[in-house]
């Protein structure tokens, strides 16, 4: 399935996955020791390829067995291989600190492997099931069966001259080795000689590279167009056209070689699909199939897969209505139609409400296709069913037939067969992103619908999975891209929990921040509410009631308690003078200097009797209400008491401001 820009804008579909390019897929190939090698003989870890242990090791996991894909390696016969066999693996004491070797182990043990999730197998070392928990520190190990390159069948170190012997760990717990293998090994499978052989086996693919073909055009979905094969890994080829204009750039796309999207050369002109190509290649490709005079390196008709053909005189008509899955929004199932019915039984299906005047947007799918349906198929799984674009009232399918005067198509015409395929829900598997055909990522199964399968890409929204078949190529089971050396895209990890911590970290040290400035300084970006506004008011207005200024420090505790609004002023605090200085009737006005451990920093002013402004300035200050925090030296009585008569005898009706002291003349 291919996207287009056009296309995906009338769909709705959500934007492409924004991942890293296939430049940097590193593709990886067998060789005859069981390991894998890069195909420029270099020793890479697929630049990021996601790794299921941590996935394995969670409780309750599961995985789609390997039986339930039938185009992967050894899925015939994958159950009976390696469910509860006998291997020789490397053993836990190899390159500890008393052993020497460095490529190939010095030492093996047996080992079975007791639970098997895709191409990957636990194992546990033969006699650790023997002793008791503290004594097991080597824990069970998880690999995967096919790429493991230590792994070996019952015999092979006797064959190959290598030591068979039993971890330290549980040496001294079993009294007799020779006893427990004899009674361990009889009757007991392991591996077969030819495992390795099996895998590479299928490796060998009947499309090869440089090889021509036809091909879906990704940007015209309704025409075929020729190209050649330029890579292969595992049955997945990558492809790009062979015939391109000078503007248009085409990076080639990935697809797997039983996939409905490829033909032999030959197939558009055989089934009267439109083809988009120069004269001289349709008139070629037509004379190679009908003479069969195929080059070399053409794609023949024997090597794709043969189709179902219903048996009858019950065939599609053009204008039936029936149910599709939208080959450019994988998630939705579709009111449909078929525009025009091919040869060999092909069908050119539109959507309902999104097709083009020209057709442009409709698509073939063949007679058997299991992405088409009957007629209320959906209503019946209990599927959303896609209504035809601008449908406003409820979808009814009787409604909607007598409304387009058309009818739908029979039943019988449809696959129906349901295998048991094996198939559960919650199942992991590795998924090609069919709208990024070359990704293939982390999935499980969310549905399964008889023979439909939902997908479900891990991390990412619903928007994104994919109505399939059981069959489909595009599905792999977990440990595949391992084993053929493809990139597997990890989960999308979803950030917002992450964010939505970092966001509250900021704003509790923003909050910090604010009330620090706020306590040291008055320009403060803090906004007052009328609530605090008030506070703030009576809390000036208790001060001023009991005619005591609190120093800065304790203002500043109690402001930043209340953490709302600018740091109030605190009224003046004047220092009373020494007692050297009464006593010797000069009266030296210390303000703001520490001179005592309870005096409030404030600027000083010196006044001099020479000094002509000192009366005035002295009648000023006086004229301010000043107060002073209580001390315990009993000598300073006398000037406490003259201050308060003074208080006393002034007029109810002066203004304490300094406008007024300064301009009274007193």
């Amino acid at each position: 399935m291919f996207t287009s820009s056009t296309s995906i804008r009338k769909r709705g579909r959500p934007p492409k996955k924004a991942l890293p390019s296939s430049e940097g897929v590193l593709h990886l190939k067998f060789v005859e020791s069981n390991t894998l090698v890069s195909s420029e003989n270099q020793d890479v870890s697929y630049c990021g390829s996601f790794n299921w242990r941590p996935y394995l090791r969670k409780q309750g996991f599961t995985a789609a067995p390997v039986s339930c894909f039938k185009h992967v390696a050894l899925s015939n016969c994958w159950d009976s291989i390696v469910e509860n066999v006998r291997v020789e693996v490397r053993s836990p004491d190899c390159k500890g600190p008393n052993c020497n070797c460095t490529t190939n182990p010095c030492r093996y043990w047996l080992a079975t492997v007791i639970k098997v999730c895709g191409y990957w197998g636990l194992l546990r070392y033969d006699g650790f099931d023997k002793i008791t928990p503290k004594y097991f520190n080597v824990p069970d190990k998880w690999v995967n069966l096919c790429t493991e390159p230590h792994i070996h069948p019952i015999g092979w170190c006797a064959k190959n001259g290598k030591l068979l012997v039993p971890p330290k760990s549980i040496e001294p717990k079993i009294i007799c080795w020779r006893d427990f293998l004899m009674e361990m090994l009889p009757g007991g499978r392991t591996l077969p000689p030819d495992f390795t052989f099996r895998i590479e086996e299928h490796s060998h693919n009947s499309i090869k590279k440089d090889m021509r073909l036809e091909v879906v055009d990704k940007n015209l979905i309704s025409v075929v167009r020729s190209a050649v094969v330029t890579d292969v890994v595992g049955g997945r080829l990558h492809i790009k056209y062979s015939e391109c204009g000078e503007e248009e750039e085409d990076e080639g796309f990935w697809c797997h070689e039983r996939s409905p999207l490829i033909h032999p050369v030959g197939w558009a002109q055989i089934i009267g699909h439109a083809l988009k190509a120069s004269p001289e290649y349709a008139r070629l490709s037509l004379k190679k199939t009908l003479y069969r005079t195929f080059e070399p390196d053409d794609a023949t008709w024997d090597m794709f897969l043969p189709v179902y053909n219903p048996i009858g005189n019950l065939k599609f008509k053009k204008k039936m209505k029936l149910e599709a899955i939208d080959p450019l929004n994988l998630s939705a199932i579709c009111v449909a139609t078929v525009t025009e019915v091919l040869r060999n039984n092909y069908l050119m299906i539109g959507i309902d409400g999104m097709m083009a005047a020209n057709g442009a947007d409709c698509f073939c799918y063949h007679a058997s296709s299991p992405c088409i349906f009957p007629v209320g198929f959906c209503e019946s799984n209990g599927i959303k069913l896609t209504p035809p674009k601008g449908y406003k009232t409820e979808f009814k399918w009787s409604e909607y037939l007598k409304k387009t005067k058309s009818e739908a198509a029979p039943v019988d015409l449809f696959q129906r067969d349901i295998p048991d395929h094996g198939f559960k829900e919650g199942m992991f598997l590795e998924a090609v992103d069919l709208m990024e055909p070359r990704l293939i990522c982390v999935a499980y199964v969310t549905r399964v619908v008889g023979r439909l399968l939902k997908i479900h890409f891990d991390g990412w929204e619903e928007d994104y999975d994919q109505w399939c078949d059981y069959e489909s190529p595009d599905l792999f089971p977990i440990g595949w891209c391992d084993v053929l050396g493809y990139r597997l895209e990890p989960p999308r990890v979803d950030g917002s929990e992450e964010k939505k911590k970092k966001k509250t970290v900021v704003k509790k040290r923003k909050k910090k921040a604010l009330t620090k400035r706020a306590t040291g300084s008055d320009d403060s970006p803090m906004i007052l509410d009328e609530e605090a506004k008030k506070d703030d008011f009576e809390d000036s207005k208790d001060s001023f009631q009991d005619n005591s200024v609190a120093p800065d420090d304790s203002s500043s505790s109690s402001y930043q308690g209340k953490l709302r609004g600018p740091p109030r002023r605190s009224l003046t605090t004047i220092s009373p003078p020494s007692l050297s200085n009464i006593q010797e009737g000069k009266p030296k006005l210390n303000l703001n200097k520490k001179s005592t451990p309870n005096s409030t920093p404030v600027k000083s002013i010196l006044m001099d009797e020479n000094s002509s402004a000192a009366p005035n300035e002295q009648k000023r200050l006086r004229s301010k209400r000043v107060t002073y925090e209580e001390c315990p030296d009993p000598e300073l009585d006398k000037f406490r008491t003259r201050r308060r008569r003074r208080k006393q005898k002034k007029s109810p009706e002066m203004v304490l401001d300094d406008s007024s002291s300064s301009s009274s003349g007193l």
